[in-house]
């Protein structure tokens, strides 16, 4: 059962070309290896990392993975994300934002800040958004990492009244005080 080929019927016969193209498989197998090999670390690092971490395909804005932290965050399940859009994150005010469509700068910008957004449990959060393009099983995605600054914006907020208020406290006394004195001169006058 030995198989023979014979040079009439298939051309000439080159050693050469033989060991290149048989050279050139092994070296794709081992490339195909590492890419699953990268492809499995990426899905390890996605699916832990301590960050939320959210896919979505960009024609669709429907989303494809939530990694555990993101489930954490938001309340919804991975199964859930999956019949979500990224835009059901965000209430009506962020969606019609001032620097120009929410949903553009969701598919073209790579850095968003200060938004807020809705959580599953209806609660608001302040969040600054890291999004990469992607392709994902041969989907045209975006890689959105959620960073929580509900706390920070508190803090700034309470800063930025107590560096204005007192001041605000100081004119409304002394306005106060100028609007009794009119009433009371007034009054006088009459």
């Amino acid at each position: 059962n030995d198989v023979y080929c014979s040079a009439s019927r298939y051309g000439s016969f080159n050693e050469t070309l033989l060991g290149k193209a048989i050279n050139y498989a092994v070296e794709r197998n081992g490339f195909i290896k590492n890419l699953w090999q990268k492809e499995e670390e990426y899905k390890y690092l996605f699916d832990n990392n301590p960050n939320p971490l959210l896919t979505w395909d960009v024609s669709t804005l429907r989303f494809m993975m939530a990694n555990k932290a993101a489930v954490d965050f938001y309340g919804w399940s991975a199964e859930e994300f999956i019949k979500r859009k990224v835009t059901d994150l965000f209430d009506g005010e962020e969606l019609a934002d001032s620097k120009g469509s929410l949903v553009e700068r969701l598919q073209t910008d790579t850095y968003i800040n200060n938004k807020k957004q809705v959580k599953g449990n209806n609660q608001n959060c302040v969040v600054d958004l890291v999004l990469k393009d992607a392709v994902l099983n041969g989907v045209s995605s975006r890689i959105m990492l959620v960073n929580d600054i509900t706390e920070r914006q508190k803090a700034n907020d309470f800063f930025d009244y107590a560096k204005i208020g007192p001041i605000t406290a100081i004119v409304n006394h002394i306005l106060s005080a100028a609007d009794a004195a009119w009433v009371i001169s007034t009054y006088n006058n009459k």
